[in-house]
């Protein structure tokens, strides 16, 4: 497994028709795994936590891209600057 700045990727084993199992070791409770391998259609990973550890398993015919998330870590927001108000109506009703 590699890892990237968005999370977890699996790379060495995405060939078609094989399915792999992921253990994620010292995970913390209330941890939980998200697929985010397709941007626009992410779902969260349903895995068996025993101990400290989460598995789960899912076809792997292509790269594939997780993300472990403990509810517990955010980046602050900071203002950066304010927005003016901006009318997005269109000035004409398109139909």
């Amino acid at each position: 497994m590699g890892r990237s700045s968005d999370g977890i990727q699996e790379c060495e084993h995405n060939r078609e028709g094989n399915i792999s199992k992921f253990i994620l070791d010292r995970a913390s409770p209330g941890l939980t795994i998200w697929n985010i391998t397709d941007k626009g259609n992410i779902g969260r990973m349903n895995g068996i936590s025993a101990h400290d550890t989460i598995s789960f398993i899912i076809a792997t015919d292509s790269l594939k891209e997780f993300i472990a998330f403990d509810g517990q870590s955010y980046d602050s927001v900071k203002l950066i600057e304010k927005v003016v108000n901006q009318n997005l109506m269109p000035s004409t009703r398109l139909l």
